[in-house]
């Protein structure tokens, strides 16, 4: 952990600052309490900058692409976004405006943000729901082999695996049907970063696929807004998207939050502490699918990522009322939908915290009578808008604001999302329809 150590060296020595940030590394103007501010540095000599890295950055974004025999992994301290839209404005500067993009309709709002600053056009595919559930299926490589058929001039594919829920693509399937056709394969695995550790299904980076972006702070121990963007070459041109990537970052990036993302990658290829956070996983899991008699953990029957705990309410109640009964015990939840919660866990849980997420879990179980009313569940497939206008041209158009039920036959100005995890309900061009106005009624 060479960044860490010799930013401990550097904060230990006398140095004064007369340069950035302001706090000037002044206990007196520490938040609470703690001694951050001190590793809060600018591009001083020996720090290297993250913008053109050549020194200590690139040592330890060259290490992590080893670890994952890629060609390139980049630094990002502004989120998955950050990368979401880097990636996308690379597809632009290859291929040009108007170049169509495949894309699951429950890509992140990051996609459909870039779509419009890209000038991209979408090519979306609606993926199926698992049964009377609220919670989409994987995209099958056949799905995406059919598409590219019919519309040869897509030039990339955009895919979020694994979902907000855990279930994962065949991306190594996918990746393969793509390359068959010279369609770069970009994938939003935010929720991935720890795939490939002890117990876990693999990462895309390992897939073949040629973008991959890893939101570290969401399943490793890392602060928010850290994430890597891997790639692999060979579609990708890498110097291009290192000059994107360097426009759409902060040009002060944060070394807290750099370090934290090397820390945090350091202990994801050590494998310090999954086996025993797989071991831990596998009980829960076992104890709640055993002993849940009413709620019931959700397993699909497809590859699913098991770090995610999702209880499923079958009817009893809605997800609201659930996480709020859980709140009450002093528990907060990822997210709750109409028909089920997500609790999401790391290597940083406890044996304390999942024992006491199993107890509620099982006291709530056993205190349920009978079903009662709840909400219905939000199955976009049932939607299917129709699109009217490319993102970008309806993003820039003239736009009013109408009530809803007026909206009928109007064209969507900007993107309505439930969020979390912010997957639009409509998107930017399209049409407003009965079933979108119902359902967002």
């Amino acid at each position: 952990m060479e960044l860490e150590n010799r930013l401990k060296v550097y904060c230990e020595d006398s140095y004064y600052p007369f340069h950035m940030p302001g706090h000037k590394r002044n206990p007196d103007f520490s938040m609470f309490g703690c001694k951050m501010g001190c590793y809060d540095i600018t591009e001083i000599p020996g720090f290297d900058n993250l913008a053109n890295p050549s020194d200590i950055l690139k040592e330890e974004q060259d290490r992590i692409s080893a670890f994952y025999g890629c060609d390139k992994t980049f630094l990002l301290v502004n989120g998955c976004t950050g990368g979401v839209l880097s990636a996308m404005a690379l597809v632009y500067a290859m291929y040009g405006a108007h170049t169509k993009v495949l894309m699951g309709r429950n890509c992140h709002r990051s996609v459909y943000n870039a779509l419009c600053l890209n000038n991209l056009i979408p090519v979306y595919m609606w993926p199926e729901y698992f049964e009377n559930s609220g919670i989409l299926c994987g995209i099958g490589a056949d799905e995406v082999k059919d598409f590219l058929n019919r519309e040869p001039d897509i030039k990339a594919l955009v895919i979020t695996s694994p979902t907000y829920e855990g279930v994962l693509s065949d991306m190594n399937a996918i990746a393969k049907v793509c390359h068959e056709k010279g369609v770069m394969v970009i994938v939003d695995e935010a929720h991935g970063a720890h795939l490939g550790a002890e117990g876990f299904p693999m990462d895309s980076v390992r897939s073949g696929c040629d973008i991959v972006i890893h939101g570290l702070h969401k399943t490793l121990p890392a602060l928010t807004q850290t994430a890597v963007m891997h790639v692999n070459a060979g579609i990708a041109d890498i110097g291009l998207l290192g000059r994107i990537i360097s426009m759409y970052q902060t040009s002060s990036p944060s070394y807290i939050l750099m370090t934290s993302a090397v820390k945090a990658m350091d202990i994801y290829m050590n494998g310090t502490g999954f086996k025993e956070y797989y071991s831990r996983l596998k009980k829960l899991r076992s104890e709640l699918r055993e002993n849940l008699t009413k709620l019931s953990l959700f397993e699909p029957y497809e590859i699913y990522d098991p770090s995610k705990i999702v209880i499923m309410t079958n009817g009893y109640m809605d997800g609201a009322k659930l996480a709020s009964m859980l709140r009450a015990r002093k528990l907060e939840i990822e997210m709750a939908a109409p028909g089920y919660i997500i609790c999401m866990t790391s290597v940083g849980d406890t044996n304390e915290g999942f024992s006491r997420l199993k107890m509620v879990l099982f006291d709530i179980d056993a205190s349920i009578k009978e079903a009662g009313s709840h909400q219905r569940l939000v199955e976009m497939s049932h939607l299917r808008p129709r699109i009217e206008f490319a993102p970008c041209d309806a993003f820039a158009a003239r736009r009013e604001r109408v009530v809803l039920r007026a909206a009928v036959g109007r064209i969507c100005a900007s993107n309505i999302c439930v969020y979390p995890p912010g997957v639009p309900m409509i998107a930017t061009g399209e049409v407003f329809d009965g079933k979108v106005i119902d359902m967002l009624s």
